[in-house]
């Protein structure tokens, strides 16, 4: 049945059912497992890129009908898609990548990229949490470029906060909480 609104109502086995035909939302089922499980996505410069454990993917997001291509060199884990001074930056297996279009830069070859963040009043400056630590990425002359690791500190840094002190706080998935 088929309300006022466009709604399509389905008599199931086991219920009803609503189609809501009109939804913003879509199902993009990858049958042939091509892209792989996606950990995380991102809106740049009119298209949409897909960061998945197989590598990186995109499409032109006004492109209803092609699929989504394999961008060369990210064969492997991406674990995060981060847009900061109008860049974007992939944290993979491999390290960081600056993504343009279909071409990467590899910025660092620190394995396990996990995130990426602004560090305050240093818009020169980015820090990164990574299977081994922290790291610092420094723009120069308009290039962003690795800087340092932040030594004494060899945890894996999936998940990190600064606080108003000043601090940072990182959780390790089974060693606890570490304020730095």
């Amino acid at each position: 049945f088929e309300d006022v609104e466009g709604n399509i109502w389905l008599g199931l086995d086991n219920g009803i059912n609503c189609v809501n035909l009109k939804s913003p939302l879509s199902i993009f089922f990858d049958k042939d497992g091509f892209i792989g499980t996606v950990y995380t996505s991102k809106i740049y410069h009119g298209k949409l890129y897909l960061g998945t454990n197989q590598g990186l993917f995109y499409k032109d997001l006004e492109d209803k009908i092609s699929n989504l291509k394999f961008i060369n060199g990210t064969n492997g884990q991406v674990w995060s898609l981060e847009l900061h001074d109008d860049k974007l930056f992939c944290g993979h297996n491999l390290g960081t990548f600056i993504v343009d279009n279909e071409k990467i830069d590899l910025i660092s070859t620190i394995a396990g990229t996990w995130q990426i963040k602004p560090i305050e009043n240093n818009k020169n400056l980015l820090i990164q949490g990574n299977y081994s630590g922290l790291s610092i990425l420094e723009k120069k002359n308009n290039t962003w470029s690795f800087r340092n690791k932040i030594k004494g500190f060899d945890n894996s840094a999936r998940f990190f906060e600064f606080t108003q002190a000043r601090e940072i706080w990182v959780n390790h998935e089974y060693k606890g909480v570490f304020k730095l």
